[in-house]
């Protein structure tokens, strides 16, 4: 009799440990792993000529504290009377101390609704009247805030037009300082 309890009392801490593990199992698989950050802009615009637009993204902090050269991203865009989006993704969770965007090499006018800045779980919109608020312009480009449109034009026969964000706000995106 002792001996059948005892065998008893075996299966059923064997039949136990199983459970137990199974249910540790199920538990590990239900784990959310966070998606890594990552900077994603999007310009809401429209343009009279054909061209191509990049958005560089310079001085990156990697995760060693190191600061790796520059990742560019180039979309061509072309004229239309509606508004398109253009999307860059910054790759992986790192902080750029640099944001450029270029804005190709033939004169135009590109009118600007807005620009959509999304890291973490920051999301901030510029309007197209606040470009000349968020970001420096360099010769080759003229700002009107009041009708949204960002002029490119050609000195001397180059042009190199090139908006560049201002450091506050990229402090303030990725929470620095």
């Amino acid at each position: 009799m002792k001996k059948l309890v005892l065998a008893l009392f075996c299966i059923a801490l064997i039949v136990a440990c199983k459970q137990e593990e199974a249910i540790k199992e199920v538990t590990k698989a239900q784990e959310v792993v966070k998606a890594p950050s990552k900077l994603v802009i999007t310009i809401d615009s429209k343009t009279d000529t054909k061209d191509n637009l990049q958005c560089v993204f310079s001085k990156i902090e990697l995760k060693n504290n190191n600061q790796k050269g520059a990742y560019v991203i180039t979309e061509a865009f072309s004229p239309n009377e509606q508004y398109s989006s253009s999307t860059f993704e910054m790759f992986g969770d790192y902080v750029t101390g640099n944001v450029q965007l270029r804005l190709g090499s033939k004169p135009k006018k590109i009118t600007v609704n807005k620009m959509l800045f999304k890291y973490e779980d920051k999301e901030i919109i510029v309007n197209g009247n606040d470009v000349k608020r968020y970001f420096a312009a360099n010769k080759f480009v003229k700002i009107d805030a009041n009708s949204n449109i960002i002029e490119t034009v050609s000195i001397g026969g180059k042009s190199q037009p090139t908006l560049t964000l201002r450091q506050g706000f990229i402090n303030r995106l990725f929470s620095l300082k």
